[in-house]
């Protein structure tokens, strides 16, 4: 829907953890024609259809959100797989969801070095297989147009090279498939961190509302701007906060590959420089990460926030002071944001201008949010007792 004004405008911008590797950048005209193709080998060749699940197994490069897309496209329920996880992990997410086409990559870099990614489906779908799924067709993207990043094989019969088939695709344009509102988009598997991973589905209509207005009131992104979250997008932030928010908003989408300090702390602040990053999203980690690293890099490059985001966790006061003082340099909104993969987008969170910033402490609740905390025997916790307890939602939301 971009297309008529901003087909020759950055959509996507890559950038590899290898600083010799040139930026690669995709403009609105170039991700419609890609996702039409890869929908049309999706449709044609693995036989895909509205409403089958298929699970994403991928780094950090433009052809996952590329694929995340073309499902959608079609009307295909996508899973996307953290790239850090196992095979094991994802062959039991494989299962969950009754996928039967898995898609990977051959290997991708990660501090410097270059993983073999490929290893990993070969588990995935012997893991699969174990617990009664049968997965009919791996498709491999490759890392370097050169060159396969893999020492491990293809698996005749089952495992195909994206770019070999993709050829046969080519120039095919894919009609979209119009969904329900509540139609499922996607199925994001939790962390596990609290027991075992639970699938949200969350549906077409609500969730794209949901995260295109809250990239808009909450990070304040627009058209004209760069913007950067330093997320994976296989986890719910990257869904939300990479693709499908800032993409609906027709702004520019920073993927970057590898570690923020490798090969040292400056590396995101080079970035930013050289693409004219103005908002900027990451997590505390990071944030404490680069500040150990080097506490004085950011004030070694040239580029300005308007905005800047940090999620996943709570941020000390210590970490909050150097991001705003130092990172954003006393000029940038800290939108410190609280929510969860259920919820879909944020929840909490200061907004820009309006609500005035408190070190440490996520904002008040988004319009429309009511927030209410209950004890461990189901009874509400009134304002004011200082007592912690269960945050819960009184109402349901779009998201």
């Amino acid at each position: 829907r971009h297309l008529d004004r901003y087909r020759n405008k950055a959509a996507l911008i890559f950038v590899s953890e290898d600083e010799a590797e040139p930026t690669q950048v995709i403009t609105y005209q170039e991700l419609w024609v890609r996702v039409n193709e890869m929908s049309a080998l999706l449709r044609d060749f693995c036989g895909l259809k509205t409403g089958d699940r298929i699970t994403i197994h991928m780094p950090m490069t433009a052809e996952l959100p590329i694929t995340m897309l073309a499902c959608a496209r079609l009307g295909i329920i996508h899973s996307v797989v953290f790239g850090g996880f196992s095979g094991e992990a994802c062959g039991a997410r494989i299962v969950d969801s009754g996928s039967r086409v898995l898609v990977t990559m051959d290997g991708y870099y990660r501090s410097g070095k270059v993983l073999d990614h490929k290893a990993n489906a070969d588990v995935a779908v012997r893991k699969a297989a174990e617990e009664g799924t049968r997965v009919e067709k791996v498709l491999v993207w490759r890392r370097f147009r050169d060159r396969s990043a893999s020492p491990t094989p293809l698996v005749d019969g089952r495992d195909f090279v994206v770019g070999d088939v993709l050829p046969q695709f080519r120039g095919h344009r894919v009609d979209p498939v119009s969904m329900p509102a509540e139609a499922p988009l996607f199925l994001m598997y939790t962390s596990g961190s609290t027991g075992k991973p639970k699938g949200c589905q969350h549906s077409t209509g609500g969730y794209l509302a949901y995260v295109a207005g809250t990239s808009r009131f909450i990070q304040d992104i627009h058209p004209t701007d760069v913007y950067w979250c330093m997320a994976d997008i296989g986890w719910i932030t990257g869904h939300s906060y990479i693709v499908y928010g800032p993409l609906a908003l027709a702004a520019t989408s920073v993927l970057y590959e590898g570690v923020p300090t490798f090969p040292d702390a400056g590396r995101p602040w080079r970035i930013a420089e050289r693409l004219g990053v103005n908002i900027f999203h990451t997590s505390p980690t990071a944030i404490r990460a680069l500040r150990k690293m080097g506490p004085e890099e950011p004030k070694k490059y040239q580029y300005s926030f308007k905005c800047m985001t940090t999620v996943g966790e709570p941020i000390e006061p210590e970490a909050w002071r150097w991001y705003y003082d130092v990172v954003g340099r006393g000029e940038a909104t800290v939108t410190d944001t609280w929510w969860q993969t259920e919820t879909g987008g944020i929840l909490c969170s200061t907004k820009p201008a309006l609500d005035p910033m408190k070190p440490g402490s996520a904002g008040p609740p988004m319009p429309g949010i009511y927030p209410i905390v209950y004890d461990e025997a189901g009874q509400e916790i009134p304002r004011g007792t200082g007592r912690a307890g269960n945050i819960c939602i009184r109402n349901p939301w779009p998201g």
